[in-house]
């Protein structure tokens, strides 16, 4: 597990943010983040900056404690959970998606096919065989 804890005065209002994975080839992750002593009803705001955005943008505003991404495209995307007050935040978590290419997801469709193929071939040969006596 990916963790990073955040750097926080005081130990009671730092929030820690996880992820799944630190690089996703699928596109898709979940972050997850705690709080010690927090409140009920802790208002979290998740932000993320893309590597060629300028500006964070707010993708979770909520008191769950866990959300999943996904359809990413190919990058590296950056985190930051912060509480509705302002009063705490987690450092930021930096996930890379970099999805497999294309040879290799069409050697995979290969992999499938032949082991499709072998399976067909022994459960008519089974059949044939089971016919006989």
């Amino acid at each position: 597990m990916f963790v990073l804890p955040a750097l926080s005065a005081n130990a009671a209002e730092t929030i820690v943010l996880n992820s799944d994975q630190s690089v996703s080839t699928a596109g898709y992750y979940q972050l997850s983040w705690q709080m010690k002593n927090a409140s009920p009803g802790t208002v979290y705001i998740l932000e993320q900056t893309a590597e060629d955005a300028e500006a964070a943008v707010q993708i979770y505003r909520g008191s769950d404690t866990a959300t999943m991404i996904s359809g990413k495209p190919d990058g590296r995307y950056h985190y930051v959970v912060r509480t509705d007050d302002g009063t705490s935040a987690s450092n930021p978590l930096t996930l890379t998606v970099a999805h497999h290419s294309l040879a290799t997801a069409f050697n995979f469709f290969i992999i499938g096919v032949v082991v499709f193929i072998f399976i067909l071939i022994a459960i008519v040969l089974g059949n044939r065989q089971q016919a006989k006596h």
